[in-house]
This record gives C-alpha cells, sequence and structure tokens, in this order.
C-alpha cells in the first residue's frame, strides 16, 4: 500500500508576492499576462510601443487597472 501523500498547505499571501514580484523582474509582460490577461498586454503593447515595460512596471506598482 501507498503512503498517503500530505496535503498541501496553502501558500502565504507573502510569499505569493514574493514570488510574483520575481517573477516580474524576470519578465515583466509575462507577469502582466498572468495577472491581467494576454489581451490586456497587446493592448498595451499597441497603445505604448516602446514604452510597454515602463507603464506596465508603473500600472504593477499601483496595483491599478492596466488600461
Amino acid at each position: 500500500m501507498r503512503e498517503s501523500s500530505r496535503p498541501t498547505l496553502p501558500v502565504p499571501r507573502r510569499e505569493r508576492a514574493a514570488r510574483r514580484d520575481i517573477a516580474w523582474r524576470h519578465d515583466p509582460l509575462q507577469t502582466l499576462a498572468l495577472v491581467h490577461g494576454r489581451h490586456a498586454v497587446d493592448l498595451c503593447a499597441r497603445r505604448f510601443r516602446s514604452d510597454v515595460v515602463d507603464v506596465a512596471f508603473l500600472e504593477h506598482q499601483s496595483g491599478g487597472a492596466l488600461i
């Protein structure tokens, strides 16, 4: 008989935020896509072109809606 797997504990809010910040530094547009959806990233890229990362960073820091 196999051992039962241990139940997984929920990830604390601070740890989730830390993981998100690490992912953000690694690839801001991918993180933006995960948080706001791919469509938001496409709109942002179209509207702001080369400034997309700066705009995305400001939106991420402010916690506001992207567009």
